[in-house]
């Protein structure tokens, strides 16, 4: 997981923090965290992600209205969706 970039998209502060703990604690080298779907946007656009953790119940939105956005994007083969 040395190598792993890995976008966590949740609105809960206290989860949020969990989740990015945890995956650098596993061993994770770049975790983005971001609050809602206008940041997970903005940081799928800048950058490339392998996991992408994704809360369906946003602020702004949906996580399906998001997911809809990444396939759009067009997910690559090597970015996994949870």
């Amino acid at each position: 997981m040395s190598d792993m970039r890995i976008l966590v998209v949740e609105d809960e502060p206290v989860i949020r923090a969990r989740l990015v703990d945890m995956l650098y604690t596993a061993g994770a080298s770049i975790v983005v965290e971001c609050p809602d779907i206008a940041g997970a946007r903005a940081a799928f656009e800048a950058d490339v992600f392998q996991i992408i953790l994704l809360d369906l119940g946003l602020p702004d939105g949906n996580g399906h209205q998001l997911m809809i956005f990444f396939f759009i994007f067009t997910i690559p083969p090597t970015m996994n969706l949870i």
